[in-house]
């Protein structure tokens, strides 16, 4: 995965900002409003966003900003009107969210949400550590009951054909 951090400028103005993580696997079919939403998040150009959504086309892409909450809200606000655009936002809820997990405060959907997380981003990020996927799955599916199991694989045995 190609990663465009260094690309952005950091801002050190004392203001409180948010370390924002932007991955998009896939630009969708409204491709001029995900330009707008990273051209106004990064401070890129016309042609340095466009570079970066379109390389996501053959491969994911990514990029890390601190961003205020009133960036971070335009943002969402921008990615928002994105229809199939495929990308993963870490941002403040889901920081939250994992501090949560860490104090053990977290609920059931909590965790259930950041695992899926964890495998996503062991699966792309980590360029398809399949052993350790593969280990994290063998670990949770084994607690399942059977019934169950076969209620899942049924549910998704169909995608593999």
């Amino acid at each position: 995965m190609k990663d465009y951090t260094k690309s952005i400028t950091d801002i050190n103005d004392g203001v409180l900002r948010f370390l924002v993580t932007f991955i998009l696997f896939n630009p969708g079919t409204t491709k001029l409003m995900l330009l707008k939403a990273i051209k106004i998040a990064t401070n890129w150009g016309l042609k340095e966003s466009k570079d970066f959504m379109d390389e996501s086309s053959y491969s994911p892409v990514m990029f890390r900003k601190r961003m205020t909450s009133f960036e971070l809200n335009k943002f969402k606000e921008g990615l928002s009107s994105c229809q199939n655009a495929d990308y993963r936002l870490d941002d403040v809820e889901r920081i939250r969210n994992r501090k949560l997990i860490n104090l053990g405060l977290a609920d059931k959907q909590d965790l259930v949400s950041e695992i899926s997380e964890l495998m996503i981003h062991l699966l792309f990020i980590n360029n398809l550590n399949y052993e350790k996927v593969n280990e994290m799955m063998q670990d949770i599916i084994s607690n399942i009951d059977e019934p169950k199991l076969k209620q899942i694989y049924s549910k998704y045995e169909s995608n593999l054909q």
